[in-house]
């Protein structure tokens, strides 16, 4: 198996996304809140800081600010054993949960933060698992709107320019 060299410079953003094995939609309600259970877990053990969140059916992104060098591969490494092994046992399920490898992208600046921001709250419309943003609990765009960051409707307005996005 191939190496893969990740960039790690501490004090920085990622975004990250985790997909479950063979894409199966097995993030129902339970398991999405076993996974928000253990995302809050690990970053308060690693001290990271997870600014942006969505979890959908079949995979999951947030951007996460590691503290230290290696910290993203070691987070990530004990959130996906833990959380596989919940959701298999309330699942009574056997075999693995999440494919080997995540996707991680260093955040370089504010307009990319910014981008992939928008690209986190527009993907339970895009993969059509709401019709209005404001519906879905699973995101922090909730708490965005909340910070006037965003509007309520947001995702309605901006459909054309996010959909040219193509971060997975």
């Amino acid at each position: 198996m191939s190496e893969i060299k990740r960039l790690n410079i501490s004090k920085s953003y990622y975004f990250v996304t985790q997909v479950v094995n063979g894409h199966k939609k097995l993030l129902n309600i339970d398991n999405i809140r076993l996974i928000i259970a253990d995302l809050n877990y690990y970053n308060k053990k690693y001290n990271s800081g997870i600014c942006a969140y969505v979890i959908l059916p079949d995979h999951l992104h947030f951007i996460i600010r590691i503290r230290k060098n290696n910290d993203l591969s070691f987070f990530m490494h004990d959130f996906k054993i833990h959380s596989a092994m919940e959701i298999n046992k309330s699942m009574d399920r056997k075999g693995e949960f999440w494919q080997a490898r995540f996707y991680d992208h260093l955040i370089r600046d504010r307009s990319d933060l910014y981008t992939h921001l928008d690209y986190i709250h527009y993907n339970p419309l895009k993969h059509g698992v709401v019709d209005c943003l404001d519906e879905y609990q699973y995101s922090s765009f909730k708490h965005f709107v909340m910070k006037n960051y965003y509007e309520n409707n947001w995702g309605a307005m901006e459909q054309e320019n996010i959909k040219k996005l193509n971060l997975e």
